[in-house]
């Protein structure tokens, strides 16, 4: 017996996916060839891993019933943009300040695609909110990454297509 298909088409790790490309044009992180992970951060663990990196990880997600067989979806994306400081010989608050204006960039972005769609597939109907991470939540202790790494993470709330139930 085949297994049953799912009723919505759009998951959302490919709207993370999306998400990311709007999020990294013009910034020093795509300038500098730095990596972007989506629900999977094993990339981050390795020696050769260029910096600075970009994490999104799939978090909440909500499904809403607003008719009989209409279903409406929304996430939280938590979106972890992480820099080695030490590399550079800067201080932890340049490193920092740096990544926080290249976040600021990225939500610049989002915030000039409100959808998101790709080849006439809307894979983000709305977005909703950008949550930042407070100033003081910027350094990771250096034994999680072989090197010391600043980070400022925002929260992306976003709502998907609206999708049929079979029944």
């Amino acid at each position: 017996m085949p297994l049953r298909a799912v009723n919505d088409t759009i998951q959302v790790s490919d709207a993370l996916t999306q998400l990311a490309t709007v999020m990294i044009a013009n910034t020093a992180l795509q300038a500098a060839g730095g990596p972007t992970f989506v629900n999977d951060a094993t990339g981050l663990y390795e020696a050769d891993v260029i910096w600075p990196a970009l994490l999104l990880e799939e978090d909440q997600v909500i499904e809403v019933r607003p008719g009989i067989r209409t279903w409406k979806k929304s996430a939280l994306a938590v979106c972890t943009y992480m820099d080695c400081y030490a590399q550079k010989n800067q201080t932890i608050d340049t490193a920092w300040n740096l990544v926080d204006l290249d976040v600021r960039r990225m939500v610049a972005n989002i915030e000039d695609s409100p959808t998101i769609s790709v080849g006439g597939i809307v894979y983000i109907e709305r977005i909703v909110r950008v949550t930042f991470s407070p100033y003081g939540e910027k350094v990771v202790d250096h034994e999680t990454f072989s090197v010391p790494v600043v980070q400022r993470q925002i929260v992306v709330e976003f709502e998907l297509p609206a999708y049929v139930s079979a029944y």
